[in-house]
């Protein structure tokens, strides 16, 4: 990829999307909770997660294709799909698509890695029930969220593009409406590209 390489190009116009092998592209959605207890105080940016879908699989706009919407020092207690210290893994991303993939689980809480949290340091909890939210230290929970493209014109609100979640397409390329020269603006990963975009009112 030469000059291209690790390059990172935010957009304001997405109407030129080709297919681009090996590069990975995001385009802004709407979301909002799925719990209608809804708890919209607390909208910020960095609590909306990111819907990550195949460029060949837009059929199934289910479950499985909705953001999360972050939650840190969150904990829901109860309503487990399965013990979180028989499930242990390395991430809260990959806790996450645990989640994402089972048509049962409307969110998540991980405990990251911590000598002092025992046995339930990397346990990761998947839920079915979101009623019992409470404060847990260090924990990160994620809430299933209905998401919708943004790339329409009905903007019902200026509900803040930077609180949107983003769609991934892989080997999609979006060329024109740049921001600034990617290959001078060279990041290290995907979700390092998506947050300078996220943080952004005009990408």
């Amino acid at each position: 990829m030469g000059a291209f390489s690790r390059s990172c190009w935010l957009k304001n116009n997405l109407s030129d999307k080709r297919e681009g092998q090996g590069v990975i592209s995001g385009v802004r959605a709407k979301c909002e909770d799925s719990d209608d207890d809804s708890d919209d105080s607390d909208d910020e940016k960095d609590t909306c997660a990111f819907r990550r879908e195949n460029d060949d699989d837009d059929s199934d706009d289910g479950k499985d294709t909705c953001a999360f919407k972050r939650e840190s020092n969150i904990a829901y207690y109860n309503g487990d799909l399965l013990d979180g210290r028989e499930n242990l893994v390395n991430s809260a991303d990959i806790c996450e698509k645990q989640c994402s993939s089972r048509a049962d689980c409307i969110g998540f809480s991980y405990v990251p890695s911590n000598p002092e949290m025992g046995e339930f340091s990397r346990s990761c909890w998947l839920k079915n029930n979101l009623s019992d939210k409470r404060e847990g230290q260090g924990v990160i929970s994620g809430v299933r969220a209905k998401c919708e493209d943004s790339d329409d014109d009905s903007d019902d609100s200026d509900d803040g593009k930077d609180t949107c979640a983003f769609r991934r397409e892989n080997n999609i390329a979006y060329y024109n409406g740049d921001l600034l020269d990617g290959r001078e603006n060279l990041v290290d990963s995907a979700d390092i590209c998506e947050k300078q975009c996220s943080s952004r009112g005009d990408g």
